[in-house]
């Protein structure tokens, strides 16, 4: 490894490249930017990342680490299950309303990564995002609060899939993003379709 790129770490590049594809766009950043920001040469940034996208996803990743670490943060403190999930609820729509949150340019540059390459990551992604909340509802199954969900991860992603839908209907009749009274009437919706009652224990 040379003295320049022992110089500039690995994680120091991501929180570069970060701040450039949240304020520019992926489209917009190229590795010599990249390069150039960190005081690096292409080649050296090549050490560490195969591509442009290969950064880009890393970058991604690390992102949705930092946001499933808060959202579990969220969700250990005390109270009901439902009251934990509003919680991660609360702290998943306010990173996630951000125009410039880079899942928000996920979502506004997939079509410029390739689908085939990148798919095993998207799941990555979304598991790590989706663990937390994954892990509060099957705790409240356990507990026999809710009923039993046929497949992992699938409470979890309805659960998220309400939220953005009612955060796109809000924007659509351009209002704000989500408030705290949505999220919380979101969460309601959930939790009473999900409650177990004596005459309907499963999902089948």
């Amino acid at each position: 490894m040379s003295n320049q790129t022992s110089r500039v770490g690995k994680e120091h590049i991501l929180e570069i490249a970060e701040q450039l594809f949240t304020e520019q766009g992926y489209q917009a950043v190229s590795v010599r930017t990249i390069a150039e920001a960190c005081g690096v040469t292409n080649a050296a940034l090549y050490y560490y990342f195969a591509s442009k996208e290969a950064l880009f996803l890393e970058v991604i990743k690390q992102y949705a680490a930092r946001l499933g670490a808060r959202m579990r943060k969220m969700g250990e403190r005390d109270g009901s299950f439902q009251e934990r999930v509003t919680a991660m609820a609360q702290e998943y729509m306010k990173l996630m309303s951000n125009r410039r949150s880079l899942p928000y340019l996920l979502r506004h540059n997939g079509k410029s990564l390739n689908k085939e390459k990148v798919q095993g990551h998207f799941v990555e992604i979304s598991t790590t995002v989706l663990s937390p909340i994954e892990e509060i509802l099957q705790e409240a199954i356990e507990a026999g609060e809710l009923r039993m969900i046929p497949e992992d991860y699938f409470g979890a992603s309805i659960f998220l899939s309400m939220l953005h839908g009612v955060d796109r209907f809000r924007k659509m009749n351009c209002q704000e993003s989500l408030t705290e009274k949505d999220v919380q009437l979101v969460v309601d919706l959930f939790w009473n379709g999900m409650k177990k009652t004596s005459s309907a224990s499963n999902i089948i």
